[in-house]
């Protein structure tokens, strides 16, 4: 990457709130492209951009995402409040051309015996608008247009063998309002070494978009030092009655500091996501920089395109000069 495009950024990120000297970790560049059908502003057919990230300012952690068509700033801190412990605050803030906007604020932390999360999220488009990568995202529901939202989480351990994780959330568009739903239930070592997995899954959206409600059951496959994977198969009630599904989430290390994985999901009965998603990546330590390459695509909703993403980026840890 260009020391002088490096040097500039640096600059600006040393001159956010704080005022103090900057500790840069690592420095990025990516190169992109989306193809939808039909074609939509959506899924731009080619991006770049610049990137800093684990910048410490002060107590803050900060980074910078600087591309033709947008700027990203992100930012994190962790604060203590007494008995409460350690609460982790979270900022981000992005700007796509268009004009189109978003921003999320977060927190998360420990209370008492419940990891609980909760967010603040607004956004003048659908996920892909930001990250082209999100089409085969399993997150914030497609309503088409701008959102305010509420995202709740805990995770509760029941039983040493038993984890319970309840994730509501509700969205208010120029549609209508939407409610969505995650819950698992973590069965450890229910199966042998294997963990059983229960699934309940719904969302309620306005307009035609459509209703739907699955149960679910995935079995989590440990490998000692090697990734997990994990198998489910699902039933959902949505539009057109009941209908099965099947998701899966694979890795596998090649070679030392060379990972591929490969995650999928086919779940007809929805329509808050892409109904059919694939996700691929592959990671490798080049003796200098890090290589992440990562290929995404979803397919089959009534609202949404479909669309292919691909994004290739290299990653520098920076030398100690510029630290």
């Amino acid at each position: 990457m260009n020391r002088r495009v490096l040097t500039a950024i640096f600059v600006l990120v040393a001159a956010l709130p704080g005022r103090q000297a900057a500790l840069a970790q690592t420095a990025g560049a990516t190169v992109g492209t989306c193809l939808a059908e039909p074609p939509t502003t959506a899924c731009p057919p080619f991006s770049v951009a610049v990137e800093l990230r684990d910048v410490k300012v002060g107590g803050t952690t900060v980074g910078l995402s600087l591309g033709f068509d947008h700027l990203e700033l992100t930012a994190w801190s962790a604060e203590t409040f007494g008995p409460l412990g350690n609460v982790i605050f979270e900022l981000e803030g992005e700007l796509r051309s268009g004009p189109v906007a978003r921003a999320r604020l977060s927190a998360r932390g420990v209370i008492a015996s419940v990891a609980a999360r909760a967010a603040l999220v607004a956004a003048g488009a659908d996920p892909e608008r930001f990250d082209p990568l999100a089409v085969a995202a399993d997150g914030r529901p497609l309503l088409g247009g701008p959102v305010l939202g509420l995202e709740l989480g805990g995770t509760f351990r029941l039983d040493r063998q038993v984890v319970l994780d309840v994730a509501p959330a509700a969205y208010l568009a120029p549609a209508g309002a939407a409610l969505d739903l995650d819950a698992t239930l973590r069965l450890l070592r229910a199966l042998g070494p294997n963990e059983l997995q229960l699934h309940l899954q719904g969302a309620l959206l306005p307009g035609a978009l459509g209703d739907h409600a699955a149960l679910g059951a995935s079995v989590v496959l440990p490998r000692g030092r090697e990734p997990d994977w994990t198998f489910g198969l699902w039933a959902g009630l949505g539009k057109t009655g009941v209908l099965p599904g099947a998701t899966l989430a694979m890795a596998e290390d090649l070679l030392p500091g060379v990972r591929v994985g490969a995650e999928a999901a086919y779940q007809p009965y929805r329509s808050d996501v892409r109904p059919l998603r694939a996700a691929l990546s592959l990671t490798a330590g080049l003796g200098g920089p890090d290589l992440e390459l990562r290929l995404a695509g979803g397919a089959l909703h009534g609202e949404a395109p479909g669309a292919l993403a691909a994004r290739l980026g290299l990653t520098w840890t920076l030398p100690d000069w510029f630290r």
